[in-house]
């Protein structure tokens, strides 16, 4: 559960940073 979170992040991140 915590990964997914994790990862949902990094993607949010990515989609608002690159």
């Amino acid at each position: 559960m915590l990964v997914v979170l994790f990862i949902l992040l990094i993607i949010i991140g990515c989609s608002c940073f690159c």
